[in-house]
């Protein structure tokens, strides 16, 4: 406003007061200026005539700024943080922007009043995407999605029909971690960073081998270092068995068919319960001391109650491969029906299962007499020669594969056929 008044020289007046939200105002003999020159409601006594011009300048308030950061689970924490202060004319406009690692950043404005004005962030953690895979074992898991740094995310894995959940993975340097690897349903905190996890399967399979041998199940059956012993439905006899780490089921215990401890028991294998063709009788194997010659022609075997049987190559195949020279592999044999000599190849692949193996050393007999103490030797299916066969070897504590005549008379230990 602008006053125009007149008094009489040496009069005292009282100006005007000028009130405006938010400012401080008073008069000024000038219109280009924001100070004023009186006060709002100042007594003054003019000494000449003047023209004087109502002034507002806007008071500074406080601009508080605060932020809290998110919890894990979603939440946020009840107080805030110190983000500063600003002081600003009122009416005018607060700005806050805050930055955290990890967090989304956020901002906001706010009018200052009489009061100030406060401008409150709640600053939400930055979300990764978790990918949910699966191997053929695995029918269904669950879990997949977008999620927080720091959330823990319920997953679950649910194996397919004939299999069973092993155990979750995930790459090297991946972020987060799992509650639990072994367990189908667990949880996952996720990191500051996407992540791929994987749920692992195989075939159903048993810890315990029990039962009968003619009967067993396929090595994939049982499950990685499955132990225990079966029995042989030709002659009640029990053999411990062990899956070994070629992944297949093997006798570790000498094969005694046809013996009654250090006697002589006739059975009479047939292809109901043998791993053979043509049906063939124990009691057509002569003695091992009786074959002085090494005859390849004659079934030969020696029972013992504490090694089980020594076996030259005509009798561990069941009378098949007893001519005087060939390279036919063996595919009939005196294990159990399921079962068979094992191969070369497969001999090979068990040599540092030593401890499992359980090998023996009580000799191999030659031409006639049990030669060989400290030694152990098996025959395989495989053919290194036209009169010799490859065997592995026990010697030392040391597992290793050789060849050997046919007419020697080692140990028969079978391996699972499928």
């Amino acid at each position: 406003p602008t006053l125009y008044a007149q008094w009489g020289n040496g009069t005292a007046i009282t100006l005007p007061t000028i009130t405006k939200t938010g400012h401080t105002c008073g008069w000024t003999t000038s219109t280009n200026t924001s100070s004023w020159t009186y006060t709002s409601g100042q007594t003054i006594t003019p000494t000449a005539s003047m023209t004087l011009h109502g002034v507002c300048a806007a008071n500074k308030y406080t601009c508080t700024k605060q932020y809290r950061l998110q919890n894990a689970d979603g939440t946020y924490p009840s107080s805030y943080t110190a983000g500063g202060t600003e002081s600003l004319d009122y009416g005018s406009t607060c700005s806050y922007s805050q930055s955290e690692s990890y967090y989304t950043t956020q901002s906001n404005t706010c009018t200052v009043g009489t009061s100030g004005c406060t401008i409150s962030l709640s600053l939400p953690r930055t979300t990764y995407t978790l990918t949910v895979d699966k191997d053929s074992y695995i029918g269904s898991v669950t879990g997949a999605g977008t999620y927080r740094w720091g959330q823990a995310v319920p997953i679950s894995a649910t194996a397919s029909s004939g299999n069973e959940f092993v155990n979750w993975t995930q790459p090297s340097g991946t972020a987060g971690t799992f509650e639990s690897t072994t367990a189908s349903s667990t949880t996952f905190t996720m990191g500051k960073g996407n992540a791929t996890i994987q749920a692992n399967g195989q075939l159903s399979c048993t810890s315990t081998i029990s039962g009968n041998m003619q009967s067993a199940g396929t090595n994939a059956s049982y499950c990685s270092g499955a132990t225990g012993s079966m029995t042989d439905s030709r002659d009640s006899q029990t053999y411990t068995i062990a899956k070994l780490g070629d992944g297949k089921l093997w006798m570790t215990k000498n094969l005694a068919v046809g013996c009654n401890g250090n006697s002589r028991r006739t059975i009479n294998m047939t292809s109901a319960t043998s791993h053979v063709t043509a049906s063939w009788n124990t009691n057509n194997a002569d003695p091992l001391p009786n074959d002085i010659d090494g005859d390849y022609t004659t079934a030969y075997m020696q029972c013992n109650i504490i090694y089980g049987a020594w076996y030259n190559y005509c009798a561990a195949t069941a009378n098949t491969i007893c001519v005087g020279s060939t390279t036919t592999e063996a595919t009939s044999d005196i294990c159990p029906k399921g079962w068979r000599l094992p191969t070369y190849a497969e001999q090979q692949a068990i040599t540092s299962y030593i401890t499992a193996f359980s090998p023996v050393a009580g000799g191999v007999f030659i031409k006639g007499s049990l030669g060989g103490t400290g030694v152990g030797g098996w025959w395989s299916s495989t053919a290194y020669s036209d009169n010799n066969r490859y065997v592995l070897r026990y010697n030392g504590g040391i597992l290793n594969t050789g060849s050997s005549g046919r007419y020697v008379g080692p140990y028969v230990r079978c391996v699972r056929a499928s």
